[in-house]
């Protein structure tokens, strides 16, 4: 079984990966997001720094917005759900990027939502989110499927024991 604190490290680090991506790629929700998800965001280099900026800026009603979202945090979430919402988004990422290639992106995404509980618009910022994990992983136009197996090993790290 894991350590808790090794477990609460796993989640923080998905988290970071996720979010994070999703800031680089130019998602300007995204801090809110991980503020409100992972009590320990402000381990996270790329928050400090956005807030530092933020804070030089006179920024004042953003950095308001990440302390109530953090105020909010969803860490209570039972960690079992968090899991099984990793590894449900992790699924449906991997059957978008393996979609047919008759089939364009946009229907993949309403094919999803209709085979799932989510919207078309969840299932998009699921792709977004973890689509920058692509680049640089795809050779030829071939998706690398150790991709996969690298977000697996970082749920399964995650997952409860027993």
């Amino acid at each position: 079984m894991l350590d808790p604190m090794e477990t609460d490290l796993a989640v923080h680090a998905a988290l970071e990966m996720e979010l994070g991506n999703a800031h680089r790629s130019g998602d300007q929700d995204a801090i809110f997001r991980y503020a409100q998800q992972d009590a320990w965001c402000f381990r996270s280099a790329w928050v400090r720094a956005l807030l530092e900026q933020w804070r030089d800026e006179g920024e004042d009603a953003k950095l308001r917005r990440v302390m109530a979202a953090f105020a909010r945090n969803r860490t209570k979430t039972p960690h079992i759900k968090l899991v099984k919402e990793i590894g449900r988004d992790q699924e449906i990422f991997h059957r978008i990027v393996d979609r047919p290639s008759t089939v364009s992106l946009s229907k993949r995404f309403g094919q999803l939502a209709n085979q799932s509980r989510l919207s078309e618009e969840s299932i998009r910022d699921i792709y977004r989110a973890l689509q920058p994990l692509l680049q640089g992983t795809a050779a030829f136009g071939r998706v690398d499927h150790d991709l996969f197996d690298r977000l697996k090993a970082m749920l399964d790290a995650i997952r409860p024991q027993g």
